[in-house]
């Protein structure tokens, strides 16, 4: 088993104990290494300055990075250096979809509540949800693993202006917002909601595991 490197200082938290031999928070960079797997958690909004953008008017984050920014920035960076798997759970996705070379929609509503997600492999499940931003994938190569049927009814990005979406983000006519996204130039799972909200037995927390388990942890 791996060891889970998290800039966070605490214990392993529920559901990702299970998967790994050691935690291990560390802030600096040369400590990832060749046998783990990164994690990066949820929080306040990233800097637009991860995807080329100004911040919007309900982004919460300035147009420089923070210091937990930069930390978790430096992290991702040599862990896609050193060809190492990452895991990113809401804001951490967030991140990690802009460092892969796409973007965050800086606001979105109707996401601080659990709803209803579809997999590619067909299965219907309930996911935690608590943001009001979310990956922009569209524009580079991801694989997408689950989605949710235009959930938001505002989408808007740089100057408060309203997203155009590409055909891709569309299937029979319906807008689709990502969910559960794999990123194979970074080897990064970015997994939109919170599988440590939910109990182990549910199935989002089950399939994020199947998930990490496949393609993080192998």
């Amino acid at each position: 088993m791996k060891t889970l490197f998290s800039a966070l200082d605490s214990s392993v938290p529920h559901p990702f104990n299970s998967l790994v031999a050691r935690y291990t928070p560390t802030h600096i960079p040369d400590d990832i290494n060749g046998d783990g797997v990164l994690l990066l958690w949820g929080g306040g909004d990233i800097s637009p300055f991860y995807y080329n953008q100004k911040p919007g008017q309900f982004t919460g984050a300035d147009d420089r990075p923070c210091q937990r920014d930069a930390a978790e920035a430096a992290l991702a960076k040599a862990a896609i250096e050193k060809d190492i798997p990452i895991i990113g759970i809401c804001r951490g996705a967030q991140l990690l979809c802009a460092m892969s070379g796409g973007k965050v929609i800086q606001h979105v509503n109707n996401h601080g509540q659990n709803h209803l997600i579809e997999t590619r492999d067909g299965r219907k499940i309930l996911s935690s949800s608590l943001h009001h931003q979310m990956m922009f994938p569209w524009d580079i190569e991801h694989e997408l693993f689950a989605w949710s049927s235009n959930c938001s009814t505002v989408f808007l990005g740089e100057n408060n202006e309203e997203l155009e979406f590409p055909a891709q983000a569309y299937r029979n006519g319906i807008l689709i917002e990502p969910e559960v996204v794999w990123f194979p130039t970074t080897k990064t799972l970015a997994i939109q909601g919170h599988p440590e909200f939910m109990d182990l037995q549910t199935p989002f927390v089950q399939y994020s595991l199947e998930l990490m388990t496949h393609l993080c942890l192998k």
